[in-house]
């Protein structure tokens, strides 16, 4: 069995994350599996008390056991009851995700919904109203983004519920 060594001061911390309403239902969720750990109940019973599967607990328990030295570096610190809650909780977040960086930054972005404010005559575009087509094309020629797809265009403004 995987079990966990929790300090009073951990204790207190993943108590009170994992009561507070105002906090993501999976932090508090972390909080719980790590309490309960600590507490030396088996994962299959974690599971069945908060209705998730043995290996989720696994899981979150190995997580919370990968982070051993900087948990015993915040409990070291001179941190105020509330900053090392928040830093606890920082520990039951999610990992960065692998994957495809993004390929247009925030600032492209915001260039062509800007753009997309304009009326297109006014950057020497003749046609009076934006497709997203003519928006790309123009945001290429103008030189915000080397190329940039109509559906790209799309998902910009659509983000920004423009």
């Amino acid at each position: 069995m995987l079990e966990t060594e929790i300090s009073e001061k951990e204790l207190k911390a993943l108590t009170k994350i994992s009561s507070k309403r105002s906090i993501s239902y999976s932090i508090r969720q972390r909080a719980s599996i790590i309490k309960k750990n600590g507490e030396k109940k088996k994962p299959t019973q974690i599971g069945k008390e908060l209705g998730i599967c043995r290996k989720s607990v696994w899981h979150w328990v190995k997580e919370w056991n990968s982070v051993e030295e900087e948990r015993n570096g915040l409990a070291l610190s001179s941190l105020s009851e509330q900053e090392y809650e928040e830093a606890i909780m920082r520990l039951l977040w999610d990992k960065p995700k692998s994957g495809h960086p993004k390929k247009f930054s925030e600032g492209e972005k915001e260039q062509i919904r800007s753009l997309a404010k304009q009326r297109p005559e006014s950057v020497g575009v003749p046609i009076t109203n934006w497709t997203h087509v003519s928006l790309a094309q123009a945001a290429s020629d103008l030189g915000y983004v080397v190329s940039i797809s109509p559906a790209h265009v799309g998902r910009f403004l659509k983000e920004s519920r423009y």
